[in-house]
């Protein structure tokens, strides 16, 4: 049954959409927010460095707000979820299906996380796009090759801004994602000035790359 947190409309919602909340989710949701303790820049390296990203929670008001978002997306948007980050937010017409040995600029965007884990305001939460596949392992951890290459970017691109103690990045587990069939990943940042902030995702790997990409077209 849905949680009492939403309204009978929204509960209609849910139920012709088929979706069930997690044991989890349904704990996270009735927490108040002013009770739920947000993630500190030392419990986050924590949580990633022992794999434990399923301790990785939003504000239960976001939580609320983004189990009807895509909900509301899979009732009304043509090819759900994929669909709209797709055309929507990355501008992409296809995905690529090929490894490559560099992740490249024209296969990759980076954008503000819109539905940002419940971290504390120091800590800045981005996603990287990617039309590439990332090779995983038979037990679903990426392989030491793939992590090789995501450490290669994100040192590239945020750590010599910030420097490297101010950066760490995860690929949640398939299982954890909200959008599977569009490899992504999550870098946090602490510390970034809004100017980083603009040259990640208005730069080259961000919109403008999708306004280079659209004109090449």
């Amino acid at each position: 049954m849905p949680h009492p947190v939403f309204t009978p409309t929204e509960v209609a919602l849910l139920t012709s959409t088929n979706y069930i909340l997690s044991p989890k989710d349904h704990a996270q949701l009735s927490t108040p927010d002013d009770q739920f303790t947000r993630l500190s820049w030392e419990m986050v390296k924590e949580i990633i460095r022992e794999n434990r990203l399923q301790e990785l929670k939003r504000l239960p008001s976001d939580l609320r707000r983004y189990i009807l978002w895509c909900e509301t997306v899979r009732r009304d948007y043509d090819g759900g979820v994929m669909g709209y980050i797709l055309r929507e937010r990355l501008r992409w017409d296809n995905l690529g299906e090929e490894e490559v040995e560099k992740m490249r600029r024209n296969d990759v965007k980076i954008l503000t996380n819109d539905w940002p884990y419940g971290l504390t305001p120091d800590i800045i939460h981005l996603v990287v796009w990617t039309k590439i596949p990332i090779p995983i392992a038979e037990d679903g951890d990426l392989t030491p090759d793939s992590r090789r290459r995501i450490d290669e970017f994100v040192d590239k691109v945020f750590s010599g801004a910030v420097g490297k103690e101010n950066v760490v990045w995860f690929k949640n587990w398939r299982s954890l994602q909200s959008v599977p069939s569009v490899e992504h990943m999550h870098v946090l940042v602490r510390g970034a000035t809004e100017e980083m902030l603009k040259e990640w995702v208005e730069g080259p790997w961000g919109t403008k790359g999708m306004e280079t990409e659209k004109l090449r077209n």
